[in-house]
Formats: C-alpha cells, structure tokens, sequence
C-alpha cells in the first residue's frame, strides 16, 4: 500500500450527493487523499488550509458561485499553479471561456459518467487508466462482456406482471437502480440547458438569445414565425432571429423556445401514453402561464425564471414515463393506467432525482420534489416554490389536471405565504387561454 503522504490530494466542490458519487468512484483508490465541499465559501477555506493538488468545481454552488471561487484562488491567493478543472451542466462557450480566462486545465459537461471521468482525469493521474471495474461500473464501460444493468433491471421487474411482486417493492427497486445509475436516463438537447440557463441569467440580452438559437434552424425558424403570426403581426415581415426577438420582446422569447425545447421532449415515445403526454404538455405550460402570471401580480423579478419552473415542475412525471415505457415494453406486462399510477406516487422524490442526474440546477429538482407538499412551512424570502404550489393549484383547478374537492387555493399555506388573492384569477384563466391560442395548442 502506498505511503499517505505520496497519495494526491483532491478537492472536490460539488453539492449534489449522486455526483459526488459518481466522484467516489474514480478518486477512491489508495492514489488519492479527497475532500468534499458543497459551498463555495467553504471550498475555499478548505483550499487554504489543506492545499489540495488538483480542485474539481462545479460552476453553480450555494453560498459563493464556483466562478468566483476560481476567480479568488487565481487572483487573490496568487495561485496560478494548482490545477483546477470545472463541472457545469451548460455547454455554453461563454461560461468555458471566461473560466479559461482565469486559468482552468480542463472542464467537463454534466451529465456525465464514470468512463467520461475516468478519462478526464487520466491526465492528472495516469494510473486511472488501468483501474480495475467494480461491479457498479463494469455494465456501463464493458457492455460486450457484461449485461447492460438497465437490461438485468428489467428482467427483475418481468416478475411484476406474474404478481410475484408488489407495487412497494418493484418502487424501491427502481429507487436503488437510481441511486446507483442502473438506469439509461434520456438525454436532453444541449439547447435545454442553454436556454434555462440563459432565463436564470438577469443579464441576458438580446444578442446573447440570438447567438444562441442561431445554433439551432428549427427553433429559428418557429419563433421568425411565431413573430409573423396575427398574435404579434407588425408591419415589416419579420425575417431574421434578431427582428422576431425585438418584436416578440426578449422576455417572451425566452419563454417561447423554453417551450418550443422541452415540447420535443414530449415526442410520442410510446403509443400507450399518448393521451397522458398530451395531457401533461398542456399542464405543464398552462403552469408556466400560471407562475408567470402570478409572478407579474406580485411584482416579482426575473418572472421568466417562474415560468421555465412552472413548466419543467413536472419533469421529473416526464423523465419517468420514459424510462417506465423502456422497462415495460408490452402492454399485458404492465397497462399504460398502471404505470401511470406509478409514475404519479413516484414522481415526486424519484423525478428529482431524476432531474439533478441529467444536470439540472438544485432549485429545478427542489420545486420538482416538493410541489404538492401544501402544509410545509417556507424560508423567509423564499418565492420560487410556494409560487409554483399555488400556480400547479390553479392549473388544476381550471382544468389542467385534477384537483381535490376540498382544496381551497387560497386557504393553502404557500397562497397565504405569498399573500395571493382572488383578484389572480381571472388573470390566470385569461392568460392560459391567451397563450395557448398563441402556439396554436388545442386545449
């Protein structure tokens, strides 16, 4: 065994507990000494006093961003030596260009795997190359030798349909396959990312949105149109992204392609759950019309940021669909209602985690995991999720999903919370209908 003082010390700075798994796995061996920070602030104290031989950052921490602690080693510690590599769930060149202003040796994108780490890595630790496979990593970096782990889940779940086991336990099993990346997650367009990111940005400007959809023809194409239609009709055509930006406003193209990405999510997968795809679009919208409305009535900043919330608060339902109808592929092993009860008492916990896997900030899966809690009690000055509470409330309500006979939305603790009256109403319902006629959705 090698000598403690010989082993490399690495700091890692993620907040996301299954990512730091996924790190356990690659810097576990007796070559590396680790250490995990979750916040920024804490990061660079860690950094001070340990001083670490390579630093793993991720770009969006609690407390201090990662961007700024990088910026504080390399400026106001004088270090220009210490290698650091950054993790950030965007792809966006602007991001990898700033940090490689400041002084990076690498960056990865999440989400990413074990075999990508590994290789990332290499070039710090040469030895990782010839690491040997534990049993949880084996399936995904050997599938020739080795059975998929997905494909071994869904022979283990083959029993459910012989009654052999119970709703509970197969939940648990899925849980597990989870916790322990068992599962083949659907991957989302680069674009998803780029976009949420740029509405969470309150610099954001008008090139910058044009820059980005310049990557993408279809979604260029949608909105130059979507600017011509008799909704915003002016009187010059509209034929670059930039003149259907101006006319559209930059604020509602930014809602408008959050819509447009995550609508090809949507995509007919599975003839069973065609009905409950639709059904969950139009929620899922009618819900991002619901925060912003609220938002605008509550004068709240950023609304944008509501909306991409209210939209992708269900996302998780969304990502489990997906991997149910690939773990379910015949109709008399499991009928599309039955999964869908499982997917609705799951979706919750199971689609946060979800969620943070694929590389989605934590407030995306804190609002995903705890959207219909009504009696918790909130933070001060916490607005994003009692927000979407009462706008998934409405939506339901106003016939976008179902609502219980004996919910009083403004008797609820986020409503009351927030100080929301009746006068929203009329809003929400108007804005709704508005909006939909807009995409041409039929409701």
């Amino acid at each position: 065994m090698k000598n403690e003082a010989a082993k490399k010390k690495v700091l890692i700075v993620e907040d996301d507990k299954s990512t730091q798994l996924l790190y356990s796995k690659v810097f576990s061996t007796d070559l590396f000494e680790s250490k995990y920070d979750e916040d920024g602030e804490t990061a660079l104290a860690t950094y001070a006093s340990w001083k670490p031989d390579l630093i793993v950052l991720d770009m969006m921490l609690p407390v201090m961003t990662g961007f700024s602690v990088l910026k504080k080693i390399r400026k106001d510690f004088h270090d220009t030596t210490t290698p650091i590599v950054v993790s950030t769930s965007l792809a966006g060149k602007e991001d990898i260009i700033e940090c490689s202003q400041q002084g990076i040796q690498g960056y990865i994108i999440k989400p990413f795997n074990f075999k990508e780490l590994r290789k990332k890595f290499s070039a710090f630790a040469p030895q990782l190359e010839t690491l040997p496979q534990d049993d949880a990593t084996a399936a995904e970096t050997d599938s020739s030798q080795k059975e998929k782990p997905q494909n071994t889940l869904k022979k283990y779940l083959s029993s459910y349909s012989a009654g052999n086991m119970g709703k509970e336990e197969m939940c648990v099993k899925i849980m597990k396959a989870v916790d322990f990346d068992q599962l083949d997650l659907p991957s989302l367009p680069d674009i998803v990312f780029k976009i949420n990111e740029a509405i969470t940005n309150t610099e954001t400007t008008y090139k910058d949105i044009a820059e980005l959809l310049a990557t993408d023809q279809g979604i260029s194409a949608t909105l130059i149109n979507l600017s011509n239609s008799p909704f915003y009709r002016g009187v010059s055509q509209c034929v670059t992204v930039e003149d259907a930006i101006m006319r559209v406003g930059l604020k509602e193209t930014l809602e408008v392609v959050s819509v447009i990405t995550n609508r090809s999510l949507y995509a007919l997968i599975d003839p069973r759950f065609e009905n409950h795809l639709a059904d969950l679009f139009r929620h899922s919208v009618a819900c991002g019309v619901a925060s912003r409305v609220i938002a605008e009535h509550l004068h709240f900043d950023n609304v944008s940021l509501y909306f991409t919330l209210g939209v992708l608060h269900d996302l998780g339902k969304l990502l489990l669909i997906r991997v149910f109808s690939e773990l379910f592929e015949k109709e008399e092993q499991m009928s599309a209602d039955s999964l869908m009860d499982i997917v609705n008492s799951l979706h919750n916990t199971l689609g946060a985690k979800l969620i943070k896997k694929i590389g989605f900030p934590d407030l995306f899966a804190n609002v995903a995991q705890k959207h219909e809690k009504l009696d918790q009690k909130f933070s001060n000055f916490e607005k994003e999720l009692p927000l979407i509470i009462v706008a998934n409330l409405y939506t339901k309500k106003f016939g976008y999903g179902h609502l219980q006979d004996d919910i009083d939305v403004l008797e609820t603790t986020a409503a009351i919370y927030l100080h929301v009256n009746d006068s929203v109403e009329a809003k929400i319902q108007k804005g709704i209908a508005q909006y939909f006629k807009m995409l041409g959705v039929v409701t």
